[in-house]
């Protein structure tokens, strides 16, 4: 995705069977005006985008085979010039098995030209990437110049490229000398430079016409307790006062800008844990005229995810950054520059799931919702209020789970059993299991007094007050995987991976009175 510098329009990149389109939405009115298909070449979707800051040119950038870049006048929908940015496979930089994991996910968000964009890729793009970049580097992101929107920048594995559009074709310039690296992210400077991030913890300074002027090593220290350590950077954003990058570990670091002068060596920018480090230096010789210095150092939620997107307020008081966890945090700059108060990012709403929810149920007397995923995690959301009531974490990953109707009990499916669950004001404790492995599928009756959970292809039916199996439903040749009561309680409706559902009356179940009254069978 991209958004436009006047917050107008939105591009959004679909992946498709054959050709890549992208949709160009007007925010204001929620209305489609365009799709953009490229006529030319074999890729499927498009891994990255950029506006221009006037909001009348987009550019687009194909994945693999192709990797093609293509410079639109949207409006008209038409390419004004396109162009192979990939490098042979003999000229990418190999790429280090432990860093191989942290490429730029979905949504990798920076202030380029004045628009906001959002580095596609995370599982599928990359996955798609990955798959196929023995054709070619990876292109992780590119941007148009702020003050010139004939100039573009792409950046990749072993790519760092800059373009002119002239004479209806785009043509390649100042071709650089020193050693490729995995370049990850860029963004213009206030003054017209560019700002490359890499995979192994460097940030590049380069002019506009591609002369590299200053490299500094950069680190992150969690505290200033903590020696720093290099930080491969994914993220980066520009701002006033200079910019921010973030990476691995969950780090976030802002640099200022220095009017000092330095010498003609490289900056060493390490060691300085949570603020000072040394200003940058001059590469090729020459007068410094505006270097940069660390100042400050954040952790974003846990230093075992990275950060993926960063975004500023328009007054510059407010940055908000999302992790490769699918977490959201939000934290003032305004308060970091106020003598004796410490800023920290804190959730921006609340914590999220981030793998795949496998169960969920909705609480029927108390606006509650109650999930688990396999990030093994159980959460319980109000939905009134749109908030995080209680998060449990759990040894190991969570199957299924229901919640009784008055709030206070869930059931949750784990491996080796079923767990019947008090839900205390600031903690989830088992207090009843049952020996059901595997369960994927439980539910309470809507009056509370049964629930019903699947044990392979047979539904067991339990009181839940003296806890005893009143019954078994057995019919199924497949997996049971969905249980309806219903308003009475006196049927369940079951659903299996044999393509029957069945219904069954419950007449008394102390009594054993089981049968099933109805089905319909699709095969």
């Amino acid at each position: 995705m991209a958004v436009s510098a006047n917050k107008r329009y939105v591009a959004i990149a679909e992946r498709g069977v054959e050709k890549p389109q992208c949709a160009i939405v007007d925010l204001h009115s929620l209305r489609r005006r365009k799709v953009l298909v490229p006529q030319e070449g074999d890729s499927r979707e498009f891994v990255c985008m950029a506006f221009s800051t006037d909001s009348k040119y987009i550019i687009t950038q194909s994945g693999a085979p192709d990797w093609t870049l293509q410079y639109w006048t949207w409006e008209k929908t038409k390419v004004m010039a396109q162009i192979r940015t990939a490098n042979t496979t003999t000229e990418r930089y190999p790429t280090s098995n432990a860093n191989a994991s942290h490429a730029p996910g979905m949504g990798a968000m920076g202030s380029v030209a004045g628009s906001t964009v959002f580095m596609a890729g995370g599982v599928p793009a990359s996955a798609g990437m990955m798959r196929d970049s023995s054709s070619g580097s990876v292109v992780h992101q590119v941007s148009f110049n702020p003050t010139d929107n004939t100039q573009l920048c792409v950046v990749g594995n072993g790519i760092f490229k800059l373009f002119r559009y002239q004479e209806g074709m785009l043509k390649a310039f100042a071709f650089q000398k020193t050693e490729q690296k995995n370049y990850l992210c860029h963004c213009w400077s206030l003054d017209d430079r560019i700002i490359v991030g890499t995979e192994d913890s460097r940030i590049l300074i380069f002019e506009n016409n591609g002369e590299l002027r200053t490299e500094i090593h950069h680190s992150h220290s969690p505290s200033p307790t903590i020696p720093a350590t290099p930080r491969a950077i994914h993220v980066m954003l520009a701002f006033s006062k200079g910019f921010i990058c973030g990476g691995t570990g969950g780090s976030v670091t802002l640099y200022d800008r220095s009017d000092e002068n330095s010498g003609s060596a490289v900056a060493q920018q390490g060691g300085g844990g949570g603020g000072g480090g040394q200003q940058g230096g001059v590469v090729a010789g020459g007068a410094s005229k505006d270097w940069y210095k660390k100042s400050k150092d954040f952790v974003a939620g846990d230093e075992g995810t990275k950060v993926c997107n960063m975004a500023l307020s328009p007054s510059e008081d407010n940055l908000v950054v999302s992790t490769e966890n699918s977490q959201v945090y939000a934290m003032m700059l305004a308060s970091t520059e106020v003598k004796g108060e410490e800023s920290r990012f804190e959730p921006f709403a609340q914590p999220f799931h981030h793998a795949p929810i496998t169960g969920m149920d909705t609480c029927i007397r108390k606006p509650l919702i109650v999930t688990c995923s396999s990030d093994r995690s159980v959460r319980v959301w109000n939905y009134l209020e749109s908030t995080s009531e209680l998060v449990k974490y759990f040894p190991e990953e969570a199957f299924s789970v229901a919640i009784h109707p008055s709030g206070l009990y869930i059931l949750v499916g784990f491996s080796d059993k079923l767990r019947l669950m008090n839900l205390l004001i600031d903690d989830v404790r088992p207090f009843r299991e049952f020996t059901i492995r595997g369960c994927r599928e439980c539910r309470f009756s809507n009056g509370g007094q049964y629930f019903a959970a699947v044990h392979g292809n047979t539904i067991q039916i339990y009181s839940t007050w003296n806890f005893e199996n009143l019954g078994n439903l057995k019919g199924h040749n497949g997996k049971v995987r969905s249980l309806f009561w219903s308003n009475d309680d006196s049927k369940i409706v079951s659903a299996g991976m044999d393509g029957a559902i069945y219904d069954w009356a419950l007449k008394d179940l102390s009594a054993g009175g089981v049968k099933r009254e109805g089905e319909s069978i699709l095969k």
